[in-house]
């Protein structure tokens, strides 16, 4: 009767003991490996994601420090085109010149890179190295 009372009582609860035991049915199985398909696709969208924001914001970070540069070159080469209007002096002038040499290549550097001509870019990569930015 000892024999009995198991099978009895697993009839009645309505599952096989020894199946759970050698791990379920096999839609309890499917059950699991869509579960944990899902979660590897919710953690490989968060890694996409992280990389993609890291991305955008070296890219911002890149053009906010062009920018930075882009203005002050720009204050400095105003400040000493004033000091030259005031004082004629060649040397300032020249100063000017060399201030002013940063904004400018600012400006062509962007309108060459926003062109829709094919070329290998040497020519804006030789100008952007000429200039100390």
């Amino acid at each position: 009767m000892t024999d009995r009372e198991p099978e009895v009582f697993t009839k009645a609860l309505g599952h096989n003991v020894r199946a759970e035991r050698l791990g379920g049915s096999p839609s309890r199985k499917m059950y699991l490996l869509l579960i944990r398909d899902a979660l590897a696709c919710v953690v490989a969208s968060l890694v996409f994601f992280a990389v993609l924001s890291m991305e955008l914001l070296a890219g911002a970070r890149g053009y906010t420090q062009g920018e930075a540069l882009w203005s002050k070159g720009q204050k400095g080469a105003v400040l000493l085109l004033h000091r030259y209007a005031h004082s004629r002096s060649e040397t300032e002038y020249r100063q000017y010149l060399d201030a002013i040499r940063v904004p400018a290549a600012c400006r062509e550097i962007g309108i060459f890179s926003s062109t829709d001509e094919p070329g290998d870019g040497s020519e804006g990569t030789r100008r952007q190295d000429s200039f100390p930015i």
